[in-house]
């Protein structure tokens, strides 16, 4: 099974999102890139919860889209992020 990762860069006292990646999980290669802003992601830092709404990610949105919710957890160890859920 192949996996992949998301990456989002985040202010902390805010939560106001600056980046979005996809990538392949065992080279860390982005494959793809939010198009501009993305404000179709919001980070709820004290439920530790990121939702999208219709994120395109790729070139002109048209590689991908994400809907739903991911849970996070804190200082996690990358060697533990199969264990993350």
């Amino acid at each position: 099974m192949k996996k992949y990762h998301i990456e989002i860069s985040f202010a902390k006292d805010t939560g106001a999102v600056g980046l979005v990646k996809f990538g392949d999980d065992a080279t860390f290669v982005a494959l793809a890139t939010a198009v501009g802003p993305p404000p179709a992601v919001a980070i709820d830092k004290t439920a530790r919860r990121i939702t999208f709404t219709n994120l395109g990610l790729g070139d002109n949105g048209g590689l991908l889209k994400l809907n739903g919710t991911l849970e996070y957890p804190t200082n996690v160890d990358p060697s533990n992020r199969a264990a993350c859920g």
